[in-house]
Formats: structure tokens, sequence, C-alpha cells
């Protein structure tokens, strides 16, 4: 006897239950037993389903500096590759300092990303 569900079951945004079974790809994502009536047979359950995600090397980038996969690899010309340089999330102050002291000009109306965004542009000119 095929196993039946005798509740309702939600997999990847849809349900399921009594009224609607599932297809064999969603069913083997239903790991609780006692969502299912009919054959409890284990060898007839289908087998759960084991995904893992692929783990990328260590970059040695903060993910959260703002700085983006690979920063400081392109050498010394790289903007990023300033040891004084401001974190991506740093203030305005931070990064108002900074700025002044690479020789950028920097307003009292100027924002942190349009500091930043000028330090990298004299940066691609250097």
């Amino acid at each position: 006897m095929a196993r039946k569900l005798n509740t309702y079951v939600h997999v990847d945004g849809t349900r399921y239950g009594p009224d609607r079974q599932p297809p064999p790809e969603a069913a083997e994502q239903i790991t609780n037993p006692d969502v299912w009536d009919g054959d409890s047979d284990p060898e007839s359950a289908p087998a759960p389903v084991v995904v893992e995600a692929p783990v990328a090397p260590p970059t040695g980038d903060d993910e959260n500096s703002g700085r983006g996969a690979g920063a400081g690899e392109d050498g010394p010309e790289s903007p990023t590759s300033d040891p004084d340089r401001p974190r991506g999330n740093a203030s305005r102050e931070e990064w108002a300092t900074y700025a002044t002291q690479q020789g950028v000009e920097v307003t009292g109306t100027m924002g942190q990303r349009e500091i930043r965004a000028a330090v990298d542009a004299q940066a691609a000119q250097a």
C-alpha cells in the first residue's frame, strides 16, 4: 500500500495533504513519520535527501567590509589595499578624514557613500 499523508504539510511553499498527495521529489523532503498513513515499512519510505552547500575557500576578506570579494588582491594600485582605508561601514567622519588625507575635497553635503565614491574615483585616476 502506498503511503499517504494524514495531515497537511508544506514543501517548498506548496501545500500537500490528504486531498493532495505530493509528487515523489516532494515526498522525499517530508521526513516526519507521523504525517504519513499507510505502509510504515522503512524500506518503502522515501530516503531523505541531503543537500550539502558548496563551501568556498576563505578569502581573508570580511564579507561585511563593503569591499567585495578579492579586495586588496590587485596590488598597491588597488584602493582597498591601503591599510589606513576605513572599512566600508565606517562612519562619514572616518571617511571624510581619510579622504582629506588623500587629497579629496569633501563638502558638508557629501554623505559617506559620496565620499567613498570620490576616494575611489581619485584612486582610479592615479
